[in-house]
């Protein structure tokens, strides 16, 4: 990911590992072959399965990703957040620090907290 870097290289950020991930994958395959004959087969093969990944340690801020997720230390990197429109201040996540995370003004240098936010004439955030 991006990191803000000193420019006296010529650049601003560098691209750097912060995270430390915790995966969890399980598979499953089952296959059934229901015709077998010298002309001619028929198979039928089931496949699933299931990751979960976890970022048990970010040394960086909370990042706003281009998939729809918030990257931060307890997240799984699976999350999304989709646009839903707020009918209520509580619906609106707030980290430990008081921002909001998904509100419009979420992503880099966010520093929005339920303070700036109010509900509309129409009844939405």
């Amino acid at each position: 990911m991006p990191i803000s870097v000193a420019a006296t290289g010529g650049r601003s950020t560098q691209i750097q590992n912060a995270a430390t991930l915790s995966t969890n994958t399980v598979e499953f395959t089952l296959g059934y072959q229901a015709i077998r004959s010298e002309n001619v087969g028929l198979t039928f093969d089931l496949v699933a399965d299931r990751t979960v990944q976890t970022i048990t340690e970010f040394n960086a801020p909370q990042v706003l990703s281009s998939g729809a997720g918030i990257w931060r230390e307890g997240s799984e990197l699976t999350q999304m957040y989709g646009r839903r429109y707020a009918k209520s201040l509580n619906e609106l996540t707030v980290d430990e620090n008081g921002i909001v995370l998904n509100g419009q003004f979420a992503g880099l240098g966010n520093t929005s907290t339920i303070d700036d936010y109010e509900i509309n004439d129409l009844g939405y955030v």
